[in-house]
Protein backbone atom coordinates (compact mmCIF):
# COMPACT_ATOMS: atom_id res chain seq x y z
CA UNK A 1 0.00 0.00 0.00
CA UNK A 2 1.27 3.59 -0.77
CA UNK A 3 2.57 5.49 2.55
CA UNK A 4 2.58 9.42 2.59
CA UNK A 5 5.76 10.82 3.02
CA UNK A 6 5.10 14.31 2.95
CA UNK A 7 2.82 17.13 3.02
CA UNK A 8 3.14 20.50 1.12
CA UNK A 9 0.75 23.47 1.38
CA UNK A 10 0.68 26.95 0.22
CA UNK A 11 -1.19 29.54 0.51
CA UNK A 12 -3.62 27.64 2.08
CA UNK A 13 -6.19 27.14 4.50
CA UNK A 14 -9.38 28.70 6.80
CA UNK A 15 -8.48 32.29 8.00
CA UNK A 16 -7.81 31.32 11.32
CA UNK A 17 -5.51 28.72 10.42
CA UNK A 18 -3.58 30.35 7.47
CA UNK A 19 -0.66 27.83 5.96
CA UNK A 20 1.90 30.14 3.40
CA UNK A 21 4.15 27.24 2.72
CA UNK A 22 4.13 24.36 5.20
CA UNK A 23 5.59 21.17 4.29
CA UNK A 24 5.04 18.20 6.79
CA UNK A 25 7.48 15.40 6.99
CA UNK A 26 6.32 11.80 7.91
CA UNK A 27 9.76 9.97 7.26
CA UNK A 28 12.81 8.81 9.69
CA UNK A 29 16.19 10.03 9.38
CA UNK A 30 17.13 7.41 6.67
CA UNK A 31 13.82 9.18 4.56
CA UNK A 32 11.67 5.71 5.13
CA UNK A 33 7.93 6.82 5.90
CA UNK A 34 6.66 6.29 9.13
CA UNK A 35 3.56 5.90 11.56
CA UNK A 36 3.24 9.42 12.71
CA UNK A 37 1.05 11.53 14.85
CA UNK A 38 0.18 15.37 14.47
CA UNK A 39 -0.14 17.04 18.26
CA UNK A 40 -1.66 20.61 17.77
CA UNK A 41 -3.40 23.23 19.96
CA UNK A 42 -7.39 23.27 19.26
CA UNK A 43 -7.63 25.63 16.39
CA UNK A 44 -4.58 25.04 15.19
CA UNK A 45 -5.40 23.94 11.90
CA UNK A 46 -5.32 19.92 12.34
CA UNK A 47 -8.99 19.63 10.93
CA UNK A 48 -7.51 22.28 7.84
CA UNK A 49 -4.92 19.67 6.94
CA UNK A 50 -6.88 16.65 7.57
CA UNK A 51 -9.97 18.66 5.13
CA UNK A 52 -7.61 19.50 2.51
CA UNK A 53 -5.32 15.88 2.40
CA UNK A 54 -8.70 14.15 1.85
CA UNK A 55 -9.76 16.44 -0.87
CA UNK A 56 -7.31 15.33 -3.17
CA UNK A 57 -8.20 11.66 -2.68
CA UNK A 58 -12.01 12.59 -2.86
CA UNK A 59 -12.07 15.97 -4.89
CA UNK A 60 -15.95 15.40 -5.19
CA UNK A 61 -17.52 18.46 -3.01
CA UNK A 62 -19.84 16.28 -1.71
CA UNK A 63 -17.64 14.10 -0.12
CA UNK A 64 -14.99 17.09 1.89
CA UNK A 65 -14.49 16.11 5.16
CA UNK A 66 -15.51 19.15 6.73
CA UNK A 67 -18.50 19.10 5.42
CA UNK A 68 -19.48 15.66 7.31
CA UNK A 69 -17.90 16.90 10.93
CA UNK A 70 -19.53 17.46 13.73
CA UNK A 71 -17.74 21.14 14.01
CA UNK A 72 -19.78 22.42 11.26
CA UNK A 73 -20.20 22.78 7.83
CA UNK A 74 -17.52 23.76 5.67
CA UNK A 75 -16.27 23.39 2.07
CA UNK A 76 -13.55 23.69 -0.22
CA UNK A 77 -14.07 27.21 -0.83
CA UNK A 78 -13.85 28.33 3.00
CA UNK A 79 -9.90 27.28 2.51
CA UNK A 80 -9.00 29.08 -0.15
CA UNK A 81 -9.14 33.04 -0.05
CA UNK A 82 -9.73 35.44 -2.98
CA UNK A 83 -6.41 36.15 -4.65
CA UNK A 84 -4.97 33.48 -3.23
CA UNK A 85 -3.17 30.95 -5.59
CA UNK A 86 -3.74 27.80 -3.52
CA UNK A 87 -1.93 24.56 -3.04
CA UNK A 88 -2.12 21.72 -2.06
CA UNK A 89 0.64 18.27 -2.81
CA UNK A 90 1.07 14.61 -1.08
CA UNK A 91 3.98 12.79 -1.80
CA UNK A 92 3.90 9.37 -1.70
CA UNK A 93 6.46 6.51 -1.50
CA UNK A 94 5.14 3.51 -3.62
CA UNK A 95 4.96 -0.43 -3.55
CA UNK A 96 7.98 -1.58 -5.51
CA UNK A 97 8.07 -4.99 -6.62
CA UNK A 98 11.18 -7.28 -5.30
CA UNK A 99 14.44 -6.75 -6.58
CA UNK A 100 12.73 -3.10 -8.44
CA UNK A 101 14.18 0.45 -6.75
CA UNK A 102 11.43 2.43 -4.66
CA UNK A 103 9.59 5.01 -6.56
CA UNK A 104 8.17 8.48 -5.01
CA UNK A 105 4.80 10.09 -6.84
CA UNK A 106 2.94 13.21 -6.51
CA UNK A 107 -0.38 14.22 -6.44
CA UNK A 108 -1.86 17.82 -5.47
CA UNK A 109 -4.53 20.08 -6.26
CA UNK A 110 -4.12 23.77 -7.60
CA UNK A 111 -6.96 26.24 -6.79
CA UNK A 112 -8.04 29.65 -7.74
CA UNK A 113 -10.98 31.98 -7.89
CA UNK A 114 -12.67 32.52 -11.38
CA UNK A 115 -14.88 35.23 -10.49
CA UNK A 116 -17.59 33.44 -8.58
CA UNK A 117 -15.94 29.98 -9.46
CA UNK A 118 -13.29 27.76 -7.60
CA UNK A 119 -11.19 26.15 -10.16
CA UNK A 120 -9.38 23.16 -9.38
CA UNK A 121 -6.46 21.86 -11.65
CA UNK A 122 -5.26 18.09 -10.44
CA UNK A 123 -1.57 17.44 -11.34
CA UNK A 124 0.59 14.16 -10.51
CA UNK A 125 4.28 12.66 -11.75
CA UNK A 126 6.47 10.66 -10.44
CA UNK A 127 9.01 12.23 -8.45
CA UNK A 128 11.95 12.75 -10.95
CA UNK A 129 15.02 14.39 -9.19
CA UNK A 130 16.09 17.18 -9.46
CA UNK A 131 13.81 18.94 -11.33
CA UNK A 132 10.16 17.43 -10.49
CA UNK A 133 10.23 17.31 -6.82
CA UNK A 134 8.18 18.58 -3.79
CA UNK A 135 10.12 21.41 -2.97
CA UNK A 136 10.85 22.45 -6.90
CA UNK A 137 7.07 22.67 -8.12
CA UNK A 138 6.63 25.19 -10.69
CA UNK A 139 5.13 27.55 -8.59
CA UNK A 140 6.92 31.18 -9.26
CA UNK A 141 7.70 32.54 -12.60
CA UNK A 142 11.00 33.78 -13.56
CA UNK A 143 10.56 37.41 -11.82
CA UNK A 144 9.75 35.39 -8.79
CA UNK A 145 5.77 36.17 -9.29
CA UNK A 146 3.18 33.46 -8.12
CA UNK A 147 1.88 31.65 -11.43
CA UNK A 148 -2.11 31.64 -11.64
CA UNK A 149 -3.38 28.48 -12.44
CA UNK A 150 -2.84 28.99 -16.10
CA UNK A 151 0.55 29.88 -16.20
CA UNK A 152 0.87 26.24 -13.82
CA UNK A 153 -0.37 24.39 -15.91
CA UNK A 154 1.74 25.45 -18.70
CA UNK A 155 4.93 25.23 -16.37
CA UNK A 156 3.79 21.49 -15.23
CA UNK A 157 3.12 20.47 -19.05
CA UNK A 158 6.31 21.91 -19.98
CA UNK A 159 8.26 19.82 -17.31
CA UNK A 160 6.12 16.84 -18.69
CA UNK A 161 7.46 17.01 -22.28
CA UNK A 162 10.97 17.61 -20.85
CA UNK A 163 11.24 14.58 -18.43
CA UNK A 164 8.50 11.88 -20.02
CA UNK A 165 10.02 9.24 -17.48
CA UNK A 166 7.97 11.41 -14.80
CA UNK A 167 5.27 10.70 -16.66
CA UNK A 168 3.28 13.89 -15.67
CA UNK A 169 -0.66 14.41 -15.40
CA UNK A 170 -2.81 17.08 -15.54
CA UNK A 171 -6.92 17.29 -15.34
CA UNK A 172 -9.63 19.37 -14.22
CA UNK A 173 -11.93 16.29 -14.21
CA UNK A 174 -12.40 14.24 -11.33
CA UNK A 175 -13.22 11.06 -13.07
CA UNK A 176 -9.59 11.60 -15.12
CA UNK A 177 -8.04 12.27 -12.00
CA UNK A 178 -9.55 9.16 -10.27
CA UNK A 179 -8.10 6.86 -13.00
CA UNK A 180 -4.66 8.67 -12.76
CA UNK A 181 -4.78 8.03 -8.73
CA UNK A 182 -5.83 4.57 -9.41
CA UNK A 183 -2.62 4.09 -12.15
CA UNK A 184 -0.73 5.05 -9.56
CA UNK A 185 -1.77 1.96 -7.46
CA UNK A 186 -3.47 4.96 -5.37
CA UNK A 187 -6.53 4.17 -4.64
CA UNK A 188 -9.02 6.27 -2.62
CA UNK A 189 -11.37 3.63 -1.79
CA UNK A 190 -8.34 1.99 0.78
CA UNK A 191 -8.62 5.51 2.60
CA UNK A 192 -12.21 5.69 2.38
CA UNK A 193 -12.31 4.40 6.28
CA UNK A 194 -10.17 6.85 7.07
CA UNK A 195 -12.63 9.13 5.73
CA UNK A 196 -15.53 7.54 7.85
CA UNK A 197 -13.21 7.61 11.25
CA UNK A 198 -12.71 11.05 10.89
CA UNK A 199 -16.00 12.68 9.74
CA UNK A 200 -16.68 13.15 13.27
CA UNK A 201 -15.91 12.20 16.77
CA UNK A 202 -16.46 8.30 17.54
CA UNK A 203 -16.24 7.72 14.39
CA UNK A 204 -13.98 5.49 15.06
CA UNK A 205 -15.93 3.17 17.32
CA UNK A 206 -19.02 3.54 15.15
CA UNK A 207 -17.18 2.20 12.31
CA UNK A 208 -16.35 -1.14 14.21
CA UNK A 209 -19.37 -1.74 15.79
CA UNK A 210 -20.87 -4.76 14.64
CA UNK A 211 -24.46 -6.51 15.60
CA UNK A 212 -23.15 -10.12 15.09
CA UNK A 213 -20.26 -11.99 13.91
CA UNK A 214 -21.50 -12.12 10.17
CA UNK A 215 -21.14 -8.54 10.59
CA UNK A 216 -17.84 -8.46 11.47
CA UNK A 217 -16.75 -11.10 8.95
CA UNK A 218 -18.65 -9.18 6.13
CA UNK A 219 -16.55 -6.13 7.17
CA UNK A 220 -13.20 -8.31 7.35
CA UNK A 221 -13.57 -9.74 3.87
CA UNK A 222 -14.53 -6.59 2.27
CA UNK A 223 -11.27 -4.74 3.66
CA UNK A 224 -9.07 -7.59 2.93
CA UNK A 225 -7.68 -6.93 -0.69
CA UNK A 226 -7.74 -9.65 -3.23
CA UNK A 227 -4.60 -11.49 -4.27
CA UNK A 228 -3.54 -11.46 -7.38
CA UNK A 229 -4.88 -15.12 -8.45
CA UNK A 230 -8.68 -14.01 -6.75
CA UNK A 231 -8.45 -10.89 -8.81
CA UNK A 232 -7.63 -12.44 -11.87
CA UNK A 233 -11.32 -14.33 -11.28
CA UNK A 234 -12.96 -11.62 -10.28
CA UNK A 235 -15.06 -9.39 -12.64
CA UNK A 236 -16.02 -6.59 -10.33
CA UNK A 237 -16.46 -5.70 -6.82
CA UNK A 238 -19.32 -4.01 -4.54
CA UNK A 239 -18.78 -0.63 -4.50
CA UNK A 240 -19.69 -0.33 -1.07
CA UNK A 241 -18.98 -2.99 1.97
CA UNK A 242 -21.71 -4.99 3.03
CA UNK A 243 -24.39 -4.15 6.04
CA UNK A 244 -23.64 -5.93 9.71
CA UNK A 245 -26.71 -8.23 9.97
CA UNK A 246 -29.78 -6.79 11.84
CA UNK A 247 -27.47 -3.76 12.08
CA UNK A 248 -29.69 -0.57 11.33
CA UNK A 249 -27.08 0.96 9.44
CA UNK A 250 -24.31 -0.21 6.97
CA UNK A 251 -20.18 0.71 6.38
CA UNK A 252 -20.66 2.69 2.88
CA UNK A 253 -18.71 5.34 3.08
CA UNK A 254 -15.28 4.12 3.63
CA UNK A 255 -11.88 4.96 6.23
CA UNK A 256 -9.09 3.99 8.30
CA UNK A 257 -7.47 5.05 11.91
CA UNK A 258 -8.19 8.47 12.62
CA UNK A 259 -5.12 10.65 12.88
Amino acid sequence: MPRLTRLRFVNVGHENARMDDLTLNFCDEAGSPIDSTLWLRNGGGKSSILNLFFSLLFPNRRQFLSARADQGVRALEDYVLVGDEAVVVAEWQLDSPPGEPVRWYLTGGFYEWRQSTLERLFFASYVHEPHLTLDKLPLRGENGERLTLYGFKQAWQNLGNAYPRAEAHETPHQREWRDILKEARIDPELFGYQLRMNSREGGADELFRFRDTDGFVDFFLWCSPPSAETSSRRTSRPSAPPCAKGSNSCSRASSLPKG
